[in-house]
């Protein structure tokens, strides 16, 4: 902040999504920067508001908020006769300098001196000046630093960790950047999850309590707990509210579960196809290649299953987990399944552990890219519904790592997409694949 005496723009608006705020904050910033405002303007977005402090006076404030806060939404609504275009209704603004209101109006919304600091369904209250702005964002608890919120966040779960002695969930920090934006004052409390659950395989618990409540897990060797935020202080009645939610995700996924395990394996012919194609061509030693023909039978087995329907995220654990228990012993077959939608052509650090992760996952992104150009979904310049471009791209680097660039050339790749489906046009995969693709 700029000083208790700087002015304040605050603009209440209850909901604002979480993926929306530091990108507004951005360009909220790169306004200021057009109009050579950038060290006199501080600006925090929250699920609530939108907070820009000034260190500036001059006669034509309405307008330099105004330019502040053009364009800075990437999805808007109008929800009145203004026609005025914002992320979430406004509910209200307040504006001003000590103790001064500076007279604004948005979308037929007049500026105040009053705002809601508790949930966003309380009353309003006045505020006497900017200075006593501060000091009620303190008083109630509202961090509006995004970073300060994670710190908090964290602060919090290792705290939690320590009283429980429990570790907590290494991919934990999305999640955590997810729950700063969904709340302005962090509060952190846990329950543990209802030992009729505990059959569930980890990876299920974690996917049921992670994507749908965005909990955090915690474990140890004979619990599993998760750690969730609620918006006022914690008590009991909202603990047993976050326990019957977690009840309900996890007793539907344990219906899922044993449904799918009671269920005859999905076989991808395409896929096996696929596999042997290219142990092939290229040159996998025979042992290599047998154990790839043996996994690839189950490489797209939990694609069909009730749970990984509901979450994606586990689809190549529960195609791992069901060839294990269709006699698939082997750790690199099984390492290979559970690896081969690790590289999606965005995260380019890591590949699959072995050859035969390597393989399946090629085999998979070739599918895709071929099903992309069955259906009509040829990507463009500003389109790709179905990840093709992304596939190519995760093909070459995995290509490149694994020195297979002389042996899976941009011909052979092209003739292996075009094989897949005889409908496909062959001088349109071309042209895709060889401006994409080095040789």
């Amino acid at each position: 902040m700029l000083g208790k005496d700087c002015t304040v723009l605050e603009i209440f608006t209850p909901g604002i999504p979480s993926r929306y705020q530091k990108k507004a904050e951005n360009l909220v910033m790169k306004n200021a920067i057009a109009l050579g405002m950038q060290d006199y303007v501080r600006v925090y977005c929250t699920c609530n508001r939108l907070v820009i402090f000034m260190s500036i006076s001059n006669s034509g404030m309405q307008d330099v908020a105004k330019d502040l806060i053009k364009n800075i939404w990437g999805q808007t609504m109008r929800w009145n006769s203004s026609r005025f275009r914002w992320v979430r209704p406004i509910r209200s603004i307040l504006f001003m300098q000590d103790d001064r209101i500076i007279p604004l109006e948005i979308a037929g919304i007049s500026s105040s001196n009053r705002t809601t600091l508790g949930k966003p369904w309380e009353d309003s209250i006045a505020i006497p000046s900017s200075e006593s702005y501060i000091e009620a964002l303190l008083e109630n608890n509202i961090i509006l630093d995004r970073n300060k919120r994670i710190d908090a966040i964290n602060n919090g779960i290792r705290n939690i960790c320590s009283e429980l002695n429990m570790e907590q969930q290494s991919d934990s920090q999305y999640l955590i950047e997810d729950n700063a934006g969904l709340s302005e004052n962090i509060h952190c409390d846990y329950s543990f999850v209802d030992d009729k659950y505990l059959s569930l395989p980890y990876f299920v618990i974690k996917a049921c309590l992670n994507d749908h409540q965005r909990y955090i897990v915690l474990s140890d060797k004979d619990r599993i707990a998760f750690v969730y935020f609620p918006v006022s202080t914690p008590s009991e009645l909202i603990k047993k509210g976050n326990n019957d939610v977690a009840c309900a995700r996890l007793s539907d996924a344990l219906f899922n579960f044993r449904k799918d395990l009671e269920t005859e394996p999905y076989i991808s012919r395409d896929h096996v196809s696929l596999c042997k194609c290219l142990c092939i061509l290229l040159s996998i030693h025979k042992k290599t290649a047998n154990e790839i023909y043996q996994g690839s039978y189950f490489l797209k087995s939990g694609s069909r299953t009730s749970i990984a329907g509901d979450h994606s995220s586990i689809e190549s654990m529960m195609s791992t987990l069901i060839a294990e228990r269709n006699g698939v012993s082997d750790i690199d077959i099984l390492i290979g399944i559970q690896d081969h939608t690790m590289h999606n052509g965005i995260n380019t650090d890591q590949i699959p552990r072995s050859i035969h992760g390597c393989v399946f996952s090629i085999a998979d992104k070739i599918y895709n890219i071929s099903q992309a150009f069955s259906r009509g979904f040829i990507p463009t310049g500003s389109s790709d519904p179905l990840g093709a471009r992304r596939a190519l791209k995760s093909i070459s680097i995995i290509r490149d790592r694994m020195s297979w660039r002389s042996r899976l050339t941009r011909f052979w790749i092209v003739n292996i997409i075009q094989q897949t489906d005889a409908r496909i046009d062959k001088s349109l995969v071309e042209r895709f694949v060889f401006q994409r693709l080095e040789s």
